[in-house]
């Protein structure tokens, strides 16, 4: 079986609606909405480096 990296995927429970992070064991209760369409989405200013980048949840 292939091992899957942490990140944030589909939520297996309703890949519609929102993605679950995996830590790379299991399923983590954070979850992340679905992004919007892209032509709802708002354009972004500035370079890709200076974009924020989503970090995983921080352990409790």
């Amino acid at each position: 079986m292939t091992r899957r990296v942490p990140g944030w995927y589909p939520d297996p429970r309703d890949p519609t609606a929102s993605h679950r992070w995996w830590d790379g064991a299991r399923w983590t209760e954070a979850l992340l909405p679905q992004p919007a369409p892209l032509s709802q989405r708002p354009r972004l200013l500035g370079s890709p480096r200076t974009q924020r980048r989503l970090e995983p949840p921080r352990p409790a």
